[in-house]
């Protein structure tokens, strides 16, 4: 988040998405859910609805429950 933000380093959200999906991939529930929600949004990333349901399906799967009950809470404004 602080290279989207441009916190301590120069704004590049673009490095920050890429950073957010490999640590997604290696199965990290806090960046599965930012995934999930950069991509439903469409915030500095083509907006692809399905993928960021599937990464906030993920993330509500995973054994972070501050992470389950935030992507619980995304599903359930996107009507999934």
């Amino acid at each position: 988040t602080m290279l989207e933000k441009g916190q301590g380093a120069r704004q590049d959200p673009a490095r920050a998405l890429t950073l957010y999906r490999s640590a997604a991939e290696l199965g990290k529930p806090s960046s599965m859910i930012l995934l999930g929600r950069r991509l439903c949004s469409g915030n500095h990333t083509p907006k692809d609805l399905e993928a960021g349901v599937e990464w906030l399906r993920r993330a509500a799967a995973s054994d972070d429950p501050d992470v389950q009950r935030a992507a619980k809470r995304d599903l359930a404004r996107l009507g999934r």
